[in-house]
């Protein structure tokens, strides 16, 4: 059987099951590529492998998993893709360029489900399990688990599951620039443009929960004018958030450290709006 003609079997049988492939709802990560070459498969192809229903994105030949020190289970049935090029030809008694040719063949892929001892690296893991879960993240809770002690981590859980989950919670969250935006923001506000305590030596060692840091913020006027342009902001838009049926909206604020400034502002925030509004707070870098 050609190449052409294989593909046309294939799309066919999904048609008579009931499954138009090129109207699919695709639930699997994009794009799909060879895990060999790390070249994202493109065309018909992205039909092809993507109509067979693995997680994985990524596909492989025989050769190229026992290359990567692993193998194909016993019993999985490849996938068909195709090579497509023009064949540049030359005519044999002239030795002048003819017509070039359509090349068409097909080999056959195995997904990455299908294979085992082949590692796939971390940080690609990590992608790969966000784009499965993309769809329902908006259905339920986050934690941003980065460096972050477990013991900070069971607080956050018991926090979380005390509120309401009918309501939305607004969550505030400090943290530090120099270690990184948390993941799981919605809304972030950088506040390393005012005064900052830790240039202080006897505010250093304490944090924004502390009197003398509050004391020394709340006689910057600028501190003052940020606190209640956030304030404002988030007033503001909250019905909106909570009318596209939201469970939470994380606000994020930081610094340069996550120890003062963002402190501050997040625990005067959450006092402002406890009155009405469920709230929980989150200081990344206090663990």
């Amino acid at each position: 059987m050609k190449g052409y003609q294989i593909i046309t079997a294939r799309l066919l049988e999904k048609l008579s099951q009931g499954v138009v492939p090129w109207r699919r709802p695709w639930t699997g990560p994009d794009p799909l590529q060879n895990l060999g070459t790390r070249k994202p498969y493109r065309g018909i192809h992205v039909v092809l492998l993507g109509m067979q229903g693995f997680g994985s994105p990524y596909w492989l030949t025989l050769k190229q998993a026992n290359r990567l020190g692993g193998k194909i289970r016993k019993g999985e049935s490849g996938s068909v893709v195709v090579l497509w090029k023009w064949v540049e030809r030359t005519d044999p008694e002239t030795g002048e360029p003819a017509q070039a040719v359509p090349l068409l063949r097909y080999y056959r892929v195995w997904n990455a489900e299908q294979a085992e001892g082949i590692e796939i690296p971390q940080t690609e893991a990590i992608d790969f399990e966000r784009g499965l879960l993309a769809e329902v993240r908006p259905l339920g809770f986050a934690f941003d688990t980065s460096e972050l002690p477990a013991a900070a981590l069971r607080s956050w859980i018991k926090d979380f599951v005390a509120v309401d989950a009918s309501k939305l919670t607004l969550l505030l969250e400090s943290f530090g620039f120099k270690h990184g935006v948390p993941l799981d923001a919605d809304v972030v506000f950088d506040v390393r443009c005012l005064a900052n305590p830790h240039y202080e030596p006897a505010l250093q060692p304490l944090t924004g929960r502390d009197q003398p840091v509050v004391a020394f913020l709340e006689r910057e006027p600028a501190v003052e004018r940020m606190y209640g342009d956030i304030h404002r902001f988030v007033e503001s838009w909250l019905p909106d958030y909570a009318r596209d049926n939201r469970n939470y909206l994380t606000v994020a604020i930081g610094c340069t450290g996550g120890r003062h400034r963002s402190v501050y502002l997040v625990e005067r925030l959450a006092k402002a709006f406890a009155p009405h509004q469920q709230v929980l707070i989150r200081h990344r870098e206090l663990g």
